[in-house]
């Protein structure tokens, strides 16, 4: 009998400190005039809707998540190959900003404006030049970049 009246006041303590527990992250839905409104303070909850959250368990710090586990593994050998094929590529690609660079640049130096009727054409044209010969400038520039990487 004394045990009984242990255990029950153990269990009224237990339960009075989860529900304090509780009502820390407990938020009310209230609706008045129309309007829903929400609170966590308990005493503006009169005549409202206590809403049950669920806070879910901490993932450890450690794990892997799922795209690190699934994420493809080659060799060594294989991500030089890639890597050469890459710079190859890129080699290329550099050669032929630098040959398209070297047209339009001699374009420009061979450019006359000759006034008259076109002369308005001739200056959108010279300036469409320019604007490649800056983009190419600037391609040749950025795949040096990724060649030095």
């Amino acid at each position: 009998m004394q045990n009984l009246k242990i255990i029950s006041i153990i269990i009224a303590i237990t339960t009075g400190l989860i529900t304090s527990q509780l009502s820390a992250r407990s938020i009310y839905k209230c609706s008045r005039k129309g309007e829903i409104t929400f609170t966590n303070v308990k005493s503006e909850a009169k005549g409202c809707k206590r809403i049950k959250i669920v806070i879910p368990p901490s993932r450890p710090a450690f794990s892997k998540t799922r795209s690190e586990i699934n994420f493809p593994k080659v060799s060594k050998k294989t991500q030089q190959k890639r890597d050469q094929s890459r710079d190859q590529l890129i080699r290329q690609e550099l050669e032929n900003e630098k040959k398209q660079y070297a047209l339009v640049k001699q374009k420009l130096e061979n450019f006359e404006i000759t006034g008259g009727n076109q002369q308005q054409s001739q200056i959108d044209q010279f300036k469409l030049l320019s604007e490649e010969r800056t983009m190419r400038a600037k391609n040749i520039e950025e795949l040096q970049k990724q060649l030095d990487q």
